[in-house]
């Protein structure tokens, strides 16, 4: 594994301890993943991000 994305995962894993519910880091720890081809864990982290991301975005206003 290359040392750059070895400094990167370390640096979503100190974001992470910090904020969990940060989304653009589970996003990019997907990115990190995917280069690793780890396919599992691309899931699971873009399952998150999606989470994160549908719970923060503000409810549809209603038709009126």
């Amino acid at each position: 594994m290359p040392s750059d994305l070895i400094a990167t995962l370390r640096s979503y894993y100190d974001t992470l301890r910090r904020d969990g519910d940060s989304y653009e880091t589970w996003f990019g720890l997907s990115e990190i993943f995917a280069a690793l081809e780890d396919h599992e864990r691309v899931r699971h982290c873009r399952d998150v991000a999606l989470r994160l991301r549908t719970a923060s975005q503000p409810p549809a206003a209603l038709p009126s």
